[in-house]
């Protein structure tokens, strides 16, 4: 705990505070008596990346070049019966928090635990930083990716950088 408390007052000149365009972003919902057929179809839509967000809800990440490919499969292989599809390309906004002490910024204002044993690489979790609702993934040790509301992403990027010491 001490090394973590330590990072904790060096992180100004340790941590990057990066915006990312995550091209396409989408969130497949299942309805409760149909998460296994929808787990299956999400699995074989050919996203760059898979996120569970909670018991039959996922977000789909895909490059912006395949983002009308990708809805549209989403929309072909998923009927009305199984479960929904949004479309949140234009609706987030990232931001990759990363360094040495990005974890130690990150917990100024997120009530998780970071340390790698309980929050390891690939794990997505839904959360709250400075009351703004959001989707972080740790996506290396030392790095942090955060899907965010663009109508919030001013304020957060601001808490950031003040988090931060920048």
């Amino acid at each position: 705990m001490s090394d973590f408390l330590t990072a904790l007052d060096s992180v100004n000149t340790q941590v990057s505070i990066q915006t990312l365009n995550p091209g396409g972003l989408f969130q497949v919902a299942a309805w409760p008596d149909k998460v296994a057929s929808v787990a299956d179809i999400v699995d074989a839509a050919g996203a760059l990346s898979i996120m569970e967000i909670a018991p039959g809800r996922y977000l789909l990440e895909t490059d912006a070049d395949r983002q009308v490919e990708l809805y549209e499969k989403l929309q072909g292989q998923l009927p009305q019966t199984l479960g929904t599809v949004t479309d949140l390309s234009c609706a987030r906004t990232c931001f990759t928090v990363s360094g040495h002490g990005a974890a130690a910024v990150m917990a100024k204002g997120l009530p998780l635990d970071l340390h790698l044993e309980a929050f390891p690489v690939g794990k997505v979790l839904q959360s709250a930083i400075h009351e703004i609702a959001v989707v972080v993934r740790r996506t290396q040790a030392d790095q942090f990716d955060i899907f965010v509301y663009k109508s919030f992403a001013d304020s957060l990027l601001h808490w950031l950088h003040q988090a931060a010491g920048q």
